[in-house]
């Protein structure tokens, strides 16, 4: 089912319908929330009869209905809406599955929720739902109210995303944000934010840098950044120092640009600090800043684009027409390569007659990337992009785009050429390829110090063919086109084929018609090289012997769909089509990498063991792409309106892509008398020829032996075992010893030098019912010497146990103990010094009374098992203090009527901890009567913020704490008398009305 907009009041799933196509079957999965649905026709007309659902958790309809538009109205178990949403039914059969959104807030005000419709609010006409290419899809929500608040909730169709924009108002409309959330759904979603407070951020930087402070609203990709204005913006000698009022959040990036320097960026959180950009940092390096090693940025160090245009990097155009450039580095300079926050850097665009010189004189290109076509004519784009300075995945020092990949296109404005045929093709199809070549995704490799890459094709409707061939210095990041568009680098052939001598970087190939009407491809090239290498480096002889194994390793390559959010995130190899007889996918296999491929790029090749020298060819050479994402050019659908939403239910992909060089090595046989190599670390193992491709050779029954044991080990296997530094040689011979070969075997070692103890002292705790390992982490110089076996010694073994090289506790024992390590290489000594403790492995508390009355309290003694526990601290929490306090000596005190518990928790370790319900029952509630004075009362008991006190004197009256502070003091007249006691907080408090004293409760 695939889904389609539609008109502005509907959500599309399917195609859309024809005439005459007869009624289909509809299977309609609601959710958690909507357990029941109708459905009437989008045009009006009679409810349509769905039956009943299945008595699942989450209820299937099923049922018939002729093509068209419907609207499905759902609802909870007890009939209320909860929304509705409209969806496109095709002729053939279609699965529908909703689940349901419910939107709000958690903020809380001393303890009580944000309420929908007072304290915030959520526009209906500001929630929006997308599919994943950002197709709209508008809903109808509606306000519902759950178990816990009310929610706005509505429907969505599986894979779809959502963004909902919810504001706050009343008392908290200025000091509080809007806020976006963004969503992918996959299961209903309880969708809940957070208001953030403004906060108030400044960032300084030169007087003539260009400073932009943005944020990305939701997790869709390429939409626009939403841009913040200063509040103020202040000179501060040779620089500007601007104040922004931001929400507290951590999403904003900012951007500082001048012309000639690196582009500084971030993505940072107002709330954690003021940002400043200094000169220094600016001209740190320049704008056109460069750096061409792969290796560089954890292998992420490539600089290439991805444009919008076509596979033939030729784009047409009417006079007066608009095309909008969308521009996107790659590698994608991202946050993580999960969380997809990514930054472009700063683009530059320049427009080129046919002769490459400037020209605008066809079309005009803003510094936004768009394109107005002014007259008549060809003329020639190239993109570039600035380095920037911004810490993300891989590194935060990034180039400006790499010469060879120039973004580069032909804008023809008018009529196209008709009649031309390019056949331009890749050397063979595959099913999600047409064969077309594609200007950025098909690379044409060629073995590097070779000229380029000769590309023959045969067109239809051709009078002439010419190339602009490029010429990029390496050296100095420059691109140029000195001889133009020339005839220079084509053949004609014979057959009417033409052959076009590629060189490094783009080339635009012109074809034109006898009328002098052309059509262009795009096309690039790059030097590739490779070596022949022994998996693993086992052996270091020239020989490529049956049985083993070999890795072709490449320079050069580059992954033909490099990441970018939502669209490619695949991995790539190397394939070849064309290998020798026996061979298969399984004996010749590429392998490569999802991110870093530029340094992981290989062909594995195991050699049969009845291997006979040959030429060993692999040709037919392509890259592969595979993995879950959109197709190759899948990016050219992206515009910065709708952008792209995170894909979690994209199809895998599997493509072929470009043409890399042949690869051709020669293999060898076994023979009596060849002498092998191998070089291999101390306390290694390698097996350095195949044992099956040995007896092929040398019979079932041959033998292998070591020149000397000491040195190095050899199994009957053939497994090698570097036992001492120093040389030995490995002997296979057959059963009489008349036909053998070897292998010398040099061992050596990297020697240590020094150890120590990561920590000087470390600490374990031991437990009454078993041994645990201590963890005593030794740090080596160098850090990986060959031979790292030690030796252990203890002060006190009757703390410390010691069990093959590692520690561990003994039940039921405390104590100290010193711990030795000696190495076997050197001698070398290190110490550190071993405390145990022993665990808390349960915590109860001694019989006492759970029932208390209002002022009464309760000292609770805790029980430790076992007894002599090192971890006797605890920390002591009421679940519900307002009824019943402890302090942190587990005293706890009743407060006022209800039910509480009192959990105690070690504080360390294992934090093992004992809980007591406590009941506190009213005291009488009568007030106090006859307290030294006739006629006094006092009420009400518990009070809140104030207490009546009725006397038929003058007198005075006190109110103290627990401790005996005097908190009120207050002057009574004869009669009713009112002692404000808001300020007290919640608790029992001494009143003293005359000479008596009593208890009463604040509550």
């Amino acid at each position: 089912m695939k889904i389609k907009s539609l008109l502005p009041l509907t959500t599309l799933l399917g195609l859309m319908w024809t005439a005459g196509v007869s009624a289909t079957e509809v299977t309609v999965t609601l959710n958690t929330i909507s357990k029941s649905m109708t459905v009437v026709p989008a045009a009006g007309g009679e409810t349509v009869n769905i039956g009943e659902p299945s008595a699942d958790s989450n209820p299937v309809y099923t049922f018939n209905c002729d093509p068209g538009d419907y609207v499905m109205n759902l609802f909870d178990a007890k009939g209320t809406p909860t929304g509705s949403i409209t969806v496109s039914v095709s002729g053939e059969t279609d699965n529908v599955r909703l689940y349901n959104i419910s939107l709000y807030a958690t903020n809380k005000t001393d303890g009580i929720e944000w309420q929908l419709g007072k304290d915030y609010d959520v526009p209906f006409d500001r929630i929006n739902v997308s599919s994943q290419k950002g197709e709209n899809h508008p809903v109808t929500p509606v306000v519902y109210a759950n178990s816990t608040r009310k929610v706005i909730t509505f429907p969505v169709i599986i894979g779809d995303s959502f963004t909902a924009t919810l504001f706050p108002s009343g008392d908290y409309a200025e000091d509080y944000a809007e806020v976006t959330i963004t969503r992918t759904v996959t299961f209903d979603v309880s969708a809940s934010c957070t208001f953030e407070p403004y906060v108030t951020f400044s960032l300084t930087a030169p007087k003539d840098a260009e400073v932009k402070v943005a944020q990305k609203i939701g997790s869709r990709h390429y939409v626009p950044f939403t841009y913040y204005d200063p509040a103020t913006a202040v000179e501060s000698g040779n620089d500007m120092v601007y104040t922004y009022r931001l929400p507290k959040s951590s999403n904003y990036n900012y951007r500082v640009s001048r012309p000639g320097s690196i582009t500084n960026a971030g993505i940072f959180d107002p709330s954690k600090g003021d940002i400043t950009i200094t000169d220094a940092q600016l001209n740190a390096y320049p704008s056109d800043y460069y750096n061409h090693d792969v290796a560089a940025n954890s292998g992420y160090n490539y600089a290439d684009i991805y444009l919008n245009i076509n596979p033939q990097g030729h784009l047409h155009m009417q006079p007066d027409s608009k095309f909008h450039i969308v521009n996107l580095r790659t590698w994608q300079l991202t946050n993580t390569v999960t969380a997809n926050y990514f930054i472009e850097p700063d683009y530059h665009y320049t427009v080129l007659g046919t002769d490459f010189k400037p020209d605008n004189s066809v079309i005009d290109i803003t510094t936004e990337g768009l394109i107005t076509a002014k007259k008549q004519g060809t003329a020639i784009v190239q993109v570039r992009y600035d380095a920037m300075s911004v810490d993300v995945a891989g590194g935060n020092l990034w180039s400006s785009i790499w010469a060879e990949n120039v973004g580069t296109f032909v804008v023809t404005v008018g009529d196209k050429a008709e009649g031309i045929r390019s056949n331009m093709k890749l050397p063979y199809t595959h099913e999600n390829r047409t064969g077309e070549i594609d200007a950025e995704h098909d690379v044409f490799y060629y073995m590097k110090g070779e000229d380029g890459f000769d590309y023959t094709f045969t067109p239809e409707g051709v009078a002439s063919v010419s190339v602009a061939t490029p010429l990029v210095d390496l050296e100095k990041n420059t691109l140029s086109y000195p001889s133009g568009f020339s005839t220079e680098k084509v053949s004609k052939n014979a057959d009417g084929s033409y052959t076009v001598r590629l060189a490094f970087g783009r080339n635009i190939v012109c074809l034109t018609d006898a009328a002098g009407n052309s059509v262009y491809q795009v096309m690039s090239a790059k030097p590739a090289s490779y070596s022949v290498s022994k998996a693993k480096d086992v052996r270091n002889d020239s020989y490529n012997l049956p049985g083993d194994v070999l890795e072709v390793n490449f320079s050069g390559l580059y992954h033909n769909a490099g990441k970018l959010a939502a669209i490619y995130n695949q991995g790539c190899s190397p394939l070849y089509s064309s290998i020798p007889e026996g061979y298969d996918s399984n004996s010749v296999k590429g392998s490569g990498g999802q991110y870093n491929f530029p340094v992981q790029q290989k062909v594995t090749v195991t050699l049969k063991n009845d291997q006979q020298p040959i030429d060993f060819d692999l040709s037919g050479g392509c890259l592969t792409f595979g993995g879950f994402g959109d197709k190759l050019g899948g990016h050219r659908d992206i515009d910065y309106f709708t952008g792209r939403n995170p894909n979690f239910t994209a199809a895998s992909q599997y493509q072929l892509s470009g043409v890399i060089p042949d690869v051709s090595f020669r293999t060898d046989a076994f023979a009596d008398g060849m002498e092998l190599s191998m070089s291999l670390e101390f306390g290694k193992s390698a097996t350095p020829v195949s044992l099956a491709a040995c007896k092929l050779f040398l019979g079932e029954d041959m033998t292998i032996t070591s020149s000397d044991k000491s040195i190095a080990t050899v199994d009957k296997n053939g497994k090698v075992t570097a036992v001492a530094d120093g040389n030995a040689v490995i002997t296979y011979a057959n059963a009489d010893g008349t036909k053998r070969f070897t292998c010398s075997v040099e061992v050596w070692s990297i020697k240590v030098e020094g150890i120590a103890f990561k920590d000087e002292v470390v600490e374990a705790v031991a437990s009454t019912k078993g041994t645990r390992i201590i963890s005593t982490a030794l740090i080596w110089t160098p850090a990986k010497p060959s031979n790292q076996n030690v030796t252990y010694e203890l002060s006190n073994p009757d703390v410390v146990s010691l069990k093959n090289n590692r520690l561990y506790t003994i039940a039921g024992k405390a104590g100290e103990t010193d711990v030795t390590v000696t190495t076997a290489d050197g001698g070398y000594k290190a110490t550190c010094h071993v405390i145990v403790r022993m665990a808390l492995e349960k915590l109860a508390f001694e019989e006492s009374a759970e029932e208390l009355t209002e002022g009464e309290s309760l000292s609770l003694k805790p029980v430790y098992t076992p007894e002599n526990t090192d971890f006797k601290e605890l920390i002591w929490v009421s679940t519900n203090p307002e009824i019943a306090s402890v302090d942190e000596n587990g005293l706890v005190t009743a407060l006022k009527e209800g039910t509480a518990s009192i959990k105690a928790t070690s504080t360390k370790y294992s934090y093992i901890s004992a809980t007591r319900n406590v009941t506190v029952k009213a005291k009488d509630q009568s007030g106090i009567e006859s307290v030294g004075i006739a006629g006094v009362k006092a009420y009400p008991n518990p009070f809140t913020d104030y207490i009546m006190v009725q006397t038929p004197v003058a007198t005075s009256a006190s109110v103290y704490s627990l401790q005996g502070s005097l908190l009120i003091s207050a002057s009574l007249e004869a009669g009713q008398n009112r002692i404000d006691t808001s300020a007290l907080p919640s608790g029992l408090y001494l009143v003293r009305i005359g000479s008596e004293t009593v208890k009463m409760i604040r509550k």
